[in-house]
């Protein structure tokens, strides 16, 4: 299934309660569940950890979050090393961040397992250090995962180019043919950005924004409705009439 997400507050310093470094064997269905206490792991083993909400697989090199009073089973492939630290965060408001369970670290393996060692090592002797090192962490972990977000969420250079030629020949006529050519990519990929990022077609995107645009003038101005029509790019009043109607379930006039 698709990753889970919790809400964490992280503009407080955490409280380190408890860090440890295990040899994970083959097992199933091991369970655990901590009533008052956030849980961090850094894994290095293949597995699935199962909740109520759902199943995820766990690969070497993620850090797992598990939120106060979740009930957890492991199931483990083969044998691995986990760092594991149970911390005591204040309770969500207002502040609060959106995390994911699991975060893949890739290139940054190396930081955070530095950052997990030093946190077990200054655990015992330098506490509130240990603590100010794992929010440092958490923090650290946060940002990873808002950079890999914003990269997933950007818009193709060539989808976006469509898009702002779209909405500045809104009334005019516009054909896919010369937005293939805008895009600088094949018609098959331009179908293919649209799909995937707008989830519709180029069509369908384009009669979207006329869609859009009709409905903020007709609601916002007294400018007639033939007007209107031009300015949304048809020529056609009575298509333009049919078009509102099937996508508002109202006539034109009904807005006003």
């Amino acid at each position: 299934m698709e990753n889970l997400f919790w809400q964490i507050n992280l503009t407080e310093k955490p409280a380190c309660h408890y860090i440890g470094q295990a040899v994970s064997e083959e097992h199933n269905n091991e369970t655990y569940c901590l009533p008052n206490l956030w849980c961090i792991h850094l894994y290095d083993f293949e597995g699935t950890l199962t909740m109520k909400e759902g199943c995820l697989d766990v690969h070497p090199g993620d850090i797992g979050f598990i939120p106060p009073g979740k009930t957890v089973s492991y199931a483990v492939y083969g044998t691995g090393v986990h760092i594991a630290c149970h911390f005591l965060m204040d309770r969500q408001d207002e502040s609060s961040q959106t995390l994911p369970a699991l975060i893949p670290t890739g290139a940054l393996y190396p930081e955070f397992s530095a950052a997990f060692h030093q946190v077990l090592h200054l655990h015992t002797s330098h506490p509130l250090a240990a603590d100010v090192k794992l929010w440092s962490m958490l923090l650290d972990a946060e940002q990873m995962w808002q950079k890999a977000r914003n990269r997933e969420n950007a818009i193709h250079p060539a989808l976006e180019r469509c898009i702002q030629h779209i909405e500045l020949n809104i009334s005019n006529r516009l054909r896919v043919s010369e937005l293939v050519e805008i895009s600088k990519v094949s018609p098959p990929y331009l179908v293919r950005l649209f799909k995937d990022h707008l989830d519709c077609t180029v069509t369908e995107y384009i009669q979207q924004r006329r869609m859009a645009k009709a409905q903020h003038l007709l609601t916002e101005t007294d400018q007639p409705v033939k007007s209107v029509a031009i300015d949304c790019g048809f020529t056609d009043l009575q298509y333009f009439n049919k078009c509102i109607r099937k996508t508002f379930g109202i006539p034109p006039r009904a807005f006003r």
